[in-house]
């Protein structure tokens, strides 16, 4: 609906002050099928950023320091959570000591190979480790180590065709115990 010019709400006024939510959403999308997508856009959480300030808990320097920056993306912080709820806050999971790295996500995949990609690491990190395992053979993880810090992406080589991967990306401050960061799934293709 057009409108001129719109001063005030009343009840002739055509201008959105009659406007109303949709009462009855079904009538537009079949939500009795659980198969079927009720959302007419989906926006995936990778492509979506905190654009509020830098958001703290914790002291810098207590080991308890929780930190969603300005820019941040909401995978990166969805998987700071994660490993929060596994771990605790503290050890491997503050932003002020060491901590698995965040933002871990696949590039290029192709039947032989997955690119793994990550960020955020901790600036008490000496060496990355990144591990694999075929999950039809559970617990048997391969390793790339060591990786420097300041280095983004590893390709994973040697891999079978068609087959689901488990992935992490591991940080070391050189003490020899790693802080395993969460496991993403990726499929090499046919």
């Amino acid at each position: 609906m057009a409108c001129g010019r719109c001063n005030k709400c009343n009840s002739s006024d055509p201008c959105g002050c009659q406007d109303h939510g949709l009462p009855t959403p079904c009538a537009y999308t079949d939500c009795s099928d659980p198969t079927v997508e009720r959302c007419d856009e989906v926006v995936c959480a990778e492509c979506v950023t905190w654009c509020g300030p830098t958001t703290t808990y914790g002291d810098p320097g207590s080991g308890v320091q929780i930190v969603i920056n300005n820019g941040e993306r909401l995978d990166s912080i969805l998987q700071k959570y994660l490993l929060i709820l596994a771990n605790g806050l503290g050890g491997c999971t503050s932003n002020d000591v060491l901590h698995a790295p965040y933002n871990i996500y696949t590039g290029a995949i192709t039947n032989n190979s997955i690119t793994v990609v990550w960020g955020g690491e901790s600036s008490a990190t000496v060496n990355i480790t990144v591990a694999w395992e075929d999950t039809n053979v559970p617990g048997v993880w391969n390793w790339i180590t060591p990786i420097v810090p300041g280095i983004f992406t590893q390709i994973i080589t040697g891999l079978l065709p068609a087959t689901e991967y488990r992935i992490r990306v591991d940080a070391d401050n050189g003490g020899g115990t790693p802080c395993k960061s969460v496991a993403i799934l990726a499929t090499t293709l046919l």
